[in-house]
């Protein structure tokens, strides 16, 4: 459990999200839960007020973090979903791992980028106490990259400073001997998982389960923990196999995008999403969830999304573009916008005017002019690009996923990169991962995002509100592994309430005599 005493002006500083997410708490749904008693609530009342944070506990021993200058604060109690690194002792036990460090490589298998494999850095060193077991694949069969982890080894050493050891195997008894022999610290990383042709089959944790990979590797972990958003969306072996037999929980990356992606949902508004992009499918179906969940305030729809959007609106984007969405096979997707459209009206903001491509020069012109050009259109318009910058900078929170335009080219780059200039100025900015994050990259200005997500597929899925099997099964796991453990709960005389609250919603005052008294109790006693 996390208990949070957050300020009045809803700023989240109890958590483990980093960083300043301003007005957010402020609206995030939780569960009140104290003896039993559960009330949801959605805090949208608080007021302006200087800090004051109690950090209680986190279900993995007694902490306590405390700033003393307040004026109004209020309570949430929060029950993670799953667990976390925080909640395991992994001193001296041995960790299963599983991450993604898939990446481009030549054709003589060197890789070229190795950001996935930096990006596990932070779990890594957070387990150093640990023997820890890395699991991660390379492309797939049929590819010419589809190789080992040799390499993937000595550059993951080479960034840690601390030695690697490659095991071309992966539950064989080569493997299960190093692990066997492993001391705290040691890190081994085990072969391509999949080498192994079940490790891609679309199978339940239970199913998984029972498969020889999880009953030769049982024996010799303690702790599973999943790090590979990435892959979250697939039910493979190495993502779902280990959850129903060991303790099993999120790695950093992991934990870090499930919290900041939940941003979107619940985040300080107002709530933008601008989608652009070819995968049309992928964007209504995000708009779709966030517009039905009430999550977003608006929803900016450039690229091909925005003809297809445009095409539901009425208006004409002329036959070449009309020819290519129908190639694309998204000629039913305008029925699907036209329907929200009707429902969501002012929240659907469609591009105004448009950049054609004629003969490789950018013209800026309107949608008429647009239709009637015969040419392509590339990007979005100047006005259409004033008219989002606006929207986005003043956002509480933006999510962006997919470029405006044909962003590899310069001259219909500008509205794309307008964009991401403008979600840097909002209050709370995510990156969707895939093309809109390599364009952050090209522009150099990732530092100054609050997230940029490692996952393309299974951020566009998470957004869209499926349900990822990866994330699911940890959940599944958690609930299994309070059921048998004993959790720290305050007792409930521990707090009274806060004179003065305003508001319906109940507000909670440390007693200070017996603000440290814990008892222990089960989760099937509450």
């Amino acid at each position: 459990m996390i208990f949070r005493i957050c300020p009045g002006d809803g700023r989240e500083t109890a958590g483990r999200q980093q960083g300043d997410s301003g007005e957010t708490a402020g609206r995030q749904r939780g569960d009140d839960r104290d003896a039993g008693i559960i009330q949801k609530y959605n805090i949208e009342d608080t007021r302006k007020g200087d800090l004051f944070i109690t950090y209680v506990g986190d279900g993995s021993g007694n902490r306590f973090r405390e700033h003393t200058d307040f004026q109004q604060w209020r309570m949430i109690i929060l029950e993670k979903e799953f667990l976390t690194i925080d909640d395991f002792d992994v001193k001296g036990k041995t960790v299963l791992l599983r991450v993604d460090f898939n990446a481009p490589m030549d054709p003589e298998g060197n890789i070229l980028n190795d950001a996935r494999i930096r990006s596990h850095i932070r779990t890594i060193n957070d387990l150093k106490e640990a023997k820890l077991v890395i699991m991660a694949h390379q492309s797939r069969p049929g590819k010419k990259d589809f190789t080992t982890m040799k390499s993937h080894a000595e550059i993951l050493s080479r960034h840690i400073g601390r030695p690697v050891r490659y095991v071309d195997d992966i539950f064989g008894s080569y493997a299960r001997s190093c692990i066997a022999a492993m001391e705290p610290g040691d890190i081994i990383l085990l072969e391509n998982v999949r080498f192994y042709s079940e490790e891609s089959l679309d199978k339940s944790p239970k199913d998984h389960a029972g498969s020889h990979f999880v009953k030769k590797l049982l024996p010799f972990v303690d702790i599973f923990l999943n790090d590979a958003f990435a892959v979250s969306h697939r039910s493979h072996l190495s993502v779902v196999g280990f959850t129903t037999k060991i303790p099993s929980g999120a790695g950093r990356i992991m934990e870090s995008e499930i919290t900041n992606l939940n941003q979107g949902f619940s985040g300080a508004r107002p709530c933008v999403y601008s989608l652009g992009g070819a995968k049309v499918d992928d964007s209504i179906g995000v708009a779709k969830n966030v517009l039905e969940t009430g999550s977003a305030d608006s929803v900016l729809f450039s690229g091909i999304v925005g003809n297809v959007v445009l095409l539901a609106a009425g208006r004409d984007i002329g036959k070449v573009n009309y020819e290519l969405v129908e190639k694309l096979g998204y000629l039913p997707y305008v029925d699907i916008a036209k329907e929200m459209i009707e429902k969501f009206g002012d929240k659907i903001h469609y591009p105004v005017d448009a950049a054609v491509n004629d003969n490789g020069r950018r013209v800026d012109c309107s949608l008429e002019e647009a239709a009637a050009s015969g040419l392509p259109i590339n990007d979005i318009g100047i006005q259409t690009i004033a008219s989002y910058v606006n929207e986005i900078e003043n956002a509480g929170t933006v999510i962006l996923n997919g470029p405006a335009g044909v962003s590899e080219v310069d001259d219909f780059a500008i509205g794309t990169h307008e964009i991401i200039r403008a979600a840097t100025r909002a209050g709370f900015s995510i990156i969707g991962g895939g093309h809109i994050s390599a364009e952050v990259g090209h522009l150099g200005i990732e530092s100054q995002f609050s997230h940029i997500s490692t996952g393309g597929g299974a951020c566009i899925e998470y957004l869209s509100g499926t349900k990822l099997p990866g994330i699911e099964a940890l959940k599944e796991a958690a609930a299994s592994y309070r059921q048998n453990k004993e959790w720290s709960w305050p007792d409930r005389d521990a707090f009274r309430p806060l004179p003065g609250s305003p508001g319906q919603r109940p507000s909670f005052f440390p007693a200070p005599a017996r603000r440290s008294r814990i008892r222990k109790i089960t989760m099937t006693e509450m």
